[in-house]
């Protein structure tokens, strides 16, 4: 059977660039949204330079082209997005033949990263115009991105505490070799020294000595050795005292331990905000809080700011943002949560918020500001654009308990050292309000591990408890529970506990404090609910499989926060061309140009205007 003929390699043939693109292929749909942005809006400026002398730069807009278009497609490597503009006919056609190298793509990415966040947005407010996008109920759900920094290089407060523990051991074993050491040279310096008949046993002490002289040399490097070690490792742990955080990362000191896929990794934890009809990343929230506990208040402040306050919204999200402060707030602030019930029965859940008299106009109860929609809430007043989800709103008098905090005082003018001693001494669990450590009957800190959406904060040691010789427990390793006002946990079968409690009784270390307060009842709507994982799980998803999006490739937490603006951004033009025809995307691209090129040239014609008129005043 016959073959196709071949083109020779060495067979010159022209390229025209144009013709090798599809007429419909997305990357032309790249390059037309880019060419639309106003990047003087999102904060770029222009270098004046000295001369002409050196080479010309490369166009922002260009660079910009090659980062959004290399991220649709899974490149990130900078090395690879150097490739792919030597090699790849659809990044030739986009950036007209260039070829930047990948340290010029990783400066422009490095020195552009809070620009290319605004553009995420901007990029958002253009598809409003285009009526593609409304913000109105979006789903929140949070995901975690391995950070540039390894697991050996990141120290928790157990792991230091540990360390340090271990390495005062060692240096003891090791001093006590260096003795046995001395011992034996002295020993064998005697022995020479009383003489011997033969040579051959002159010759075997003297060997045996300078053996002995070598094993000396090797311990007291040894010991030189940890005892840098331990002097690094207690200097990390004085600087987590003194600033008051549990751990410490080299490499990218802004990243954090947390738990990801059921193993433990050095990462950051995004927050997004996914809208439900479209299914476009609307917002994004980057920090290094392991837990999703108080990311709903801070995600719904970002889309009010980017987005305006005129209209309320919905938040859905699942069963880990439960927390009834934050729904509070984030009703405060123009925003409806929808947080999944841990029971599906569940039809609605309690609030209350704190009461403050006001007189309420008939414009703020129709407003749908934040500030007016928070002074109706406390004043006991349903506002308008709440009435189909806030019932039954009232103000009670209710009576709470109020704690003197006469033992955190103590505990506080008291040193670590005093502390630890009445812990030992009383056999219980106290915090000691300079560590931030619960100290526990044997002495051993047990660090800050998670907090609860109630407030109370868990503290645990496994270190500690793997090598404890009087166990207070027969689970693998003890956990103490503590609110954030708490000083001391007494053990059950304390027998001072018991004594404690009756003088507690009869002094009375808690006050009852009158209160008036709103309380209402928030709706949930079961529809909402059901279309959160299919709009939360559908953007991650991409994003992890499709993407290979899996670790970052910057440092701290502002750099890493544009990267994964920069990832969403690729993909929100990815779900829109997936939307639409290319027509229609090119057609309203097109008409929201139009207004803007109108507006330039009025404005243009106002200055020809002004000068016109200027110079006939002047001259006449």
């Amino acid at each position: 059977m016959r073959e196709k003929t071949k083109q020779l390699r060495n067979e010159c043939r022209i390229v025209i660039l144009e013709s090798e693109i599809a007429p419909e292929d997305e990357v032309r749909i790249v390059d037309k949204i880019v060419e639309c942005i106003d990047l003087q809006k999102v904060g770029y400026k222009d270098k004046e330079r000295k001369s002409n002398a050196g080479c010309p730069k490369y166009g922002d807009k260009d660079m910009l082209k090659i980062l959004i278009y290399g991220y649709r497609k899974g490149i990130h490597s900078g090395r690879k997005l150097e490739e792919a503009c030597k090699n790849d006919l659809r990044f030739q056609w986009l950036v007209g033949g260039l070829k930047p190298d990948a340290n010029t793509i990783n400066d422009y990415r490095k020195e552009h990263i809070e620009e290319i966040k605004k553009i995420f947005y901007e990029v958002n407010r253009m598809f409003i115009k285009m009526g593609i996008l409304k913000i109105k109920n979006y789903s929140q759900d949070g995901f975690k991105i391995k950070a540039v920094n390894s697991k050996e290089k990141n120290y928790t407060k157990n792991k230091v505490m540990d360390r340090i523990v271990r390495e005062k051991k060692a240096i003891e074993d090791v001093k006590e070799e260096v003795k046995i050491a001395l011992e034996k040279e002295q020993e064998k310096v005697e022995e020479y020294l009383k003489g011997m008949e033969s040579e051959e046993e002159k010759e075997k002490i003297v060997q045996e000595f300078l053996q002995v002289q070598e094993e000396l040399i090797k311990a007291k490097a040894e010991l030189e050795e940890i005892i840098a070690r331990k002097n690094k490792h207690e200097e990390m742990l004085k600087k987590m005292v003194d600033t008051k955080t549990s751990q410490i990362s080299l490499t990218d000191p802004e990243s954090k331990l947390m738990k990801n896929n059921g193993k433990f990794e050095v990462c950051y934890n995004n927050q997004t905000a996914v809208d439900i009809e479209t299914h476009l990343t609307i917002a994004i929230d980057t920090d290094d809080n392991p837990a999703d506990i108080g990311s709903m208040n801070s995600l719904g402040t970002i889309i009010k700011k980017e987005y305006g306050e005129g209209n309320v919204i919905t938040n859905v999200t699942d069963k880990g943002y439960d927390s009834k402060a934050d729904m509070v707030d984030c009703l405060e602030k123009g925003v409806i949560p929808q947080v999944t019930p841990k029971d599906k029965k569940i039809e609605s859940i309690e609030l209350e918020t704190e009461y403050e008299e006001a007189e309420i106009t008939e414009e703020e109860e129709k407003s749908t500001t934040g500030k007016d929609i928070k002074k109706c809430l406390r004043a006991g007043k349903i506002p308008e654009s709440y009435k189909n989800v806030i019932s039954n709103i009232r103000v009670e008098e209710v009576t709470k308990k109020v704690s003197e905090e006469e033992q955190g005082e103590k505990n506080e003018e008291a040193t670590t050292e005093e502390i630890t001693e009445r812990a030992v001494r009383e056999q219980i669990f106290l915090k000691d309000a300079h560590t931030g450590a619960v100290i526990c009957p044997m002495g051993e800190h047990l660090n800050p591990k998670s907090k609860r959406a109630d407030g109370v904060i868990r503290y645990a040691n496994k270190f500690a408890c793997k090598n404890c010789k009087n166990p207070c427990t027969k689970s693998p390793y003890k956990e103490i529970c503590m609110k954030e006002n708490q000083t001391e946990v007494h053990p059950r079968n304390n027998l001072q506990a018991q004594a404690r409690e009756i003088i507690s009784q009869v002094r009375g270390k808690r006050k009852k404090v009158i209160k008036k307060v709103v309380k209402f009842e928030l709706k949930l709507d079961p529809e909402l609910l059901k279309k959160r994982m299919a709009t939360s799980e559908h953007s991650q998803g991409t994003m992890k499989t499709v993407d290979n999006y899996s670790n970052y490739h910057m440092k701290g937490k502002k750099k890493v926060s544009g990267e994964t603006a920069l990832h969403f951004l690729s993909s929100n033009i990815r779900r829109v061309y997936n939307m639409y025809s290319f027509e229609k995307i090119v057609k309203m691209l097109e008409e929201l140009a139009t207004p803007q090129s109108f507006e330039q040239n009025l404005s243009f014609v106002h200055q020809v205007f002004v000068k016109f008129f200027l110079k006939k005043t002047i001259f006449g």
